[in-house]
């Protein structure tokens, strides 16, 4: 689901940016804290467009992405889900 998702905003992201090329990852099992968990590279002829593209493809993540993470603790440990993504979704329903 979230890949397939990813590669929706790559392709409208594509459409909206002249931009030649997108790519997206987003570290999958253990991310230390302090760690980038996604990377976003976008190139094209002028820069504006590349920095607008990333943060269009950072916040369309944030919001659309089912990205759930599990937080561990001293104590135990939590699954977590994206807050944007569920505040997104509670908008939906």
């Amino acid at each position: 689901m979230a890949k397939s998702t990813l590669q929706k905003l790559c392709n409208e992201a594509s459409k909206k940016y002249q931009v030649h090329k997108i790519a997206v990852v987003h570290i999958l099992g253990d991310c230390p804290v302090g760690q980038a968990s996604v990377t976003i590279c976008v190139s094209s002829v002028h820069r504006k467009s590349s920095i607008e593209c990333t943060e269009f493809l950072i916040n369309e993540l944030k919001s659309n992405v089912p990205i759930w993470k599990k937080e561990v603790y001293e104590e135990g440990s939590a699954w977590k889900e994206n807050i944007e993504w569920k505040q997104g979704k509670e908008n939906i329903i």
